[in-house]
């Protein structure tokens, strides 16, 4: 349990610019607290109070996030690759910029989320991995890799605009395109 000793200490670490790579701040109230820009990879942030809080262009690669509370949180341009953010409540956060590609995603609630370029996320998300790009499929949106477009974009696209995209990912998009554009 973080007590207040403990934020003063992640506070003084944000003042001076510290890492706090690795950091154990499971079931830590840093609710509103600015993180803007700090290094958190690695940190357990599990079970953590982050409402409110800014943690924009944080790294959070690898950081345990599951059952934290990051509702109304601005995530913009954070690191959340290999992010285990089971169960999370993301609820209304701000996720422009985040690429959730390899993070984990099981049970999250992303409801009012937003994501990409302003687009609103719905109450589910389906994460695909294994396949040459991660792929996530949103209620109105799908990205795919770095690609993210409008289902009605994905339904579109031809051989060649997927070749101008990656030479190499035709195969696979012409083997589960039905599959992905089903859900």
């Amino acid at each position: 349990m973080v007590n207040k000793k403990s934020i003063s200490y992640v506070e003084e670490a944000v003042k001076n610019n510290k890492s706090l790579r690795g950091a154990n701040l499971s079931d830590a109230n840093l609710r509103g607290v600015d993180l803007r820009g700090v290094d958190l990879s690695d940190a357990d942030l599990r079970c953590a109070d982050l409402r409110c809080a800014d943690l924009s262009n944080t790294d959070l690669h690898y950081a345990k996030l599951s059952y934290a509370n990051l509702s109304n949180t601005n995530l913009s341009y954070a690191n959340l690759n290999g992010a285990d953010l089971r169960c999370a409540d993301l609820r209304r956060a701000d996720l422009r910029g985040v690429d959730l590609g390899d993070a984990n995603l099981s049970g999250v609630d992303l409801r009012g989320a937003i994501y990409g370029k302003g687009i609103i996320i719905g109450d589910k998300v389906i994460q695909i991995s294994g396949l040459r790009w991660p792929i996530l499929i949103f209620k109105d949106h799908i990205k795919i890799g770095c690609q993210f477009q409008s289902r009605e974009k994905w339904k579109t696209f031809s051989d060649e605009d997927i070749t101008r995209m990656d030479k190499e990912s035709l195969e696979d998009w012409k083997k589960y395109k039905e599959i992905i554009l089903s859900f």
